[in-house]
């Protein structure tokens, strides 16, 4: 039976005025990458990140393969017709996914497909509308069967035109929703000093087990 040696142990689990709010990718063992901004770091024992798109993941380190940090980057996401470009370079789908979040990326996508439809339609409906005011000039007015022909471009003008400025608009505010979001992410409160203690269960040279206190700072 081993001996439980009690032993009082103050071990500074966290000084890292430089890692909080740090961004970190996180590569697991499963294969799974998580890049984000870093909230809590116990070295040895876990990471705490938060994503883009707002969620929380807590891992121990026994499942992390690597944990890449570095320091805050000031990357702004802006929206450009439908895409979204992070410091006016667009990036290719597989590289602006993880910085959104699935949930996010998809809502991009959708949005992206939403603001382009619309902006078709608006191009069809004023192309129509002058295609209709053409045909209208060029149509002397005693010839009443050949206006008649103009018509169904008007209408379909009038139908395209407010539904397509109202698709592109609703695309358009979601696209700027998601920059606002990622933004706002971007920003760090920084905390006010604290500290934790916690027993902690270590296992000494020689195979023994020594029951101690961890202390944790933030600041």
């Amino acid at each position: 039976m081993k001996r439980i040696t009690i032993l009082l142990i103050f071990t500074i689990v966290s000084l890292w005025a430089q890692a909080q709010g740090s961004i970190a990718t996180v590569y697991l063992k499963n294969g799974s990458i998580v890049k984000g901004r870093v909230v809590e770091y116990v070295s040895g024992e876990s990471v705490k990140v938060s994503t883009a798109d707002g969620s929380l993941f807590v891992f121990r380190m026994d499942e992390v393969e690597r944990l890449d940090m570095g320091q805050t980057p000031s990357r702004r996401m802006v929206r450009s017709g439908y895409k979204l470009l992070i410091d006016g370079q667009m990036l290719p789908d597989e590289q602006l996914a993880p910085l959104l979040g699935r949930d996010n990326f998809a809502t991009y996508q959708s949005a992206s497909r939403q603001f382009k439809k619309g902006r078709a339609m608006v191009r069809w409906g004023w192309a129509l509308a002058g295609l209709t005011v053409i045909s209208a000039a060029m149509t002397p007015a005693t010839e009443g069967v050949s206006l008649l022909a103009t018509y169904p471009c008007a209408v379909l003008a009038d139908i395209l035109l407010p539904i397509g400025y109202i698709r592109k608009g609703i695309g358009k505010g979601r696209l700027n929703w998601l920059a606002d979001t990622y933004n706002a992410g971007q920003l760090v409160a920084v905390p006010a000093p604290s500290f934790r203690v916690s027993p902690v269960l270590a296992t000494l040279p020689g195979g023994q087990q020594a029951v101690g206190m961890g202390l944790v700072l933030r600041f």
